[in-house]
């Protein structure tokens, strides 16, 4: 019966060799048993912390250098708007001048088309003058000499004295119109000509302030353009920068994996030291008694009672999701048998503190949970059950306990159901 005990002791032995060098892969709620060798998983916990703390530092700086990017890159696109903004008011300046240009050139072509019919109008004028001035010649030396009386008696009749005044005079009236008709063209072309030059110059002056508005928002394209490409850079830098931390941080987390898998490494070694001494236990039909009371201080109670309510919840998370008290209870049992306990380096924890502090053992602790739940006072439930248990209560003489998810991934079957998770003493199967 012995020999079929100890073949199964060390089967569950290897078994958890196996199983401790795969545990810190991965996240669990459980407590890692404590080892002798804790220089070398202090000496790996040390380098992880610091490569932590590197990453944590690091992390820090890379979400600064992203909110500077963010930051570097919300003015790079005001400045992107603002010169979008002042190359279209360059461009529609430009347009204003080439629309200017036109307007004078076309101003320019009606002056020239204006003066040259004022002077074919002054032209035409001389000319008329001058054909009027012979056809009055014509007249004076033909009817100058003869006054009406004798022009009325050397008419052969009536009719031909009304004739000839009806021919004077309708000659001097058509030679007064077309002077005054040509008088009043070249009046209205010189008016025209006159308002054209003026327009042309009232062009001008407009043509010489959008040259002026044109270089002082060439100049302004010209310095947003300079200040966009420097912002550019800076978000440029401000990227690499980021990469840079990415890199790092990669190469971190390389480390802080390599560190893991050394763990793993020692926890082997722990899972090892701990099933030999399980085994030579049982080898010899000693079970180790581990239900005492404790001597407790008020503090020793509080930091137990704080442990509980990190690993089981606060009171409303309790009420919500039908968390006995019975789990409390065997938390609390986990801890104080430790306390009690003489195998592998749990012999050197010999107080709550030190249980729930070990290396590499509470996640709660190492969080900070159980710290915050002891500053801000543990709630009376816990603070009862606490008490209970540091009196003798105990409800199993459990070294380890987690979810069940995990007791079932690593093929532990010797466990105690109790709420949310699963208490044993031997780590394998049972």
């Amino acid at each position: 019966m012995k020999k079929r005990l100890h073949k199964f002791i060390c089967k569950k032995a290897m078994r958890s060799i196996w199983i401790f060098a795969l545990v810190f892969a991965v996240s669990i709620t459980m407590f890692w048993p404590v080892t002798a060798k804790a220089s070398s998983l202090d000496e790996i916990q040390k380098q992880q912390s610091d490569t932590q703390s590197k990453i944590n530092d690091i992390e820090s700086q890379k979400s600064e250098a992203e909110d500077t990017v963010d930051s570097l890159q919300n003015e790079a696109d005001a400045l992107e708007d603002t010169l979008d903004s002042y190359t279209a008011q360059l461009e529609s300046v430009n347009a204003k001048i080439e629309s200017t240009k036109q307007a004078i050139d076309d101003a320019t072509a009606s002056i020239s088309e204006l003066q040259a019919e004022l002077e074919e109008a002054k032209q035409n004028e001389s000319d008329q003058y001058e054909a009027m001035k012979t056809r009055i010649g014509y007249m004076y030396e033909n009817f100058g000499h003869m006054s009406l009386l004798e022009t009325f008696l050397e008419s052969g009749s009536i009719t031909e004295f009304l004739n000839q005044v009806e021919y004077v005079t309708t000659v001097m009236e058509y030679d007064r119109a077309l002077l005054t008709s040509y008088q009043e063209l070249q009046e209205t072309i010189s008016s025209k000509t006159e308002e054209l030059e003026k327009t042309q110059t009232n062009l001008a002056d407009y043509q010489n302030q959008l040259s002026d508005s044109q270089d002082e928002m060439s100049d302004l394209v010209a310095a947003a353009d300079e200040a966009f490409d420097e912002k550019s850079s800076e978000v440029s830098a401000a990227k690499a920068q980021v990469e840079a931390y990415e890199s790092d941080l990669s190469a971190l987390n390389s480390q802080m994996a390599s560190l893991r898998s050394a763990e793993a490494s020692a926890q082997a070694a722990i899972a090892e030291q701990i099933a030999a001494e399980q085994a030579a236990q049982a080898e010899t039909g000693t079970v180790e008694d581990t239900s005492q009371a404790i001597v407790a201080s008020n503090d020793d109670v509080k930091w137990l009672a704080a442990t509980l309510q990190a690993e089981c919840g606060g009171a409303s998370y309790r009420a919500k999701y039908g968390v006995p008290d019975s789990e409390l209870l065997a938390v609390a049992s986990v801890v104080l048998n430790r306390v009690n306990s003489n195998l592998g380096s749990f012999k050197n924890q010999t107080t709550i503190l030190s249980v729930i502090s070990a290396n590499m053992q509470f996640e709660s602790w190492r969080n900070g949970k159980i710290k915050l739940y002891y500053e801000a006072g543990p709630d009376d439930k816990c603070m009862s059950i606490a008490q209970q248990a540091i009196n003798g209560a105990r409800n199993g003489d459990y070294l380890f306990f987690m979810t069940q998810y995990w007791a079932d991934y690593y093929g532990i079957t010797g466990y105690t159901t109790i709420g949310n998770m699963v208490f044993f003493r031997v780590w394998g199967e049972n």
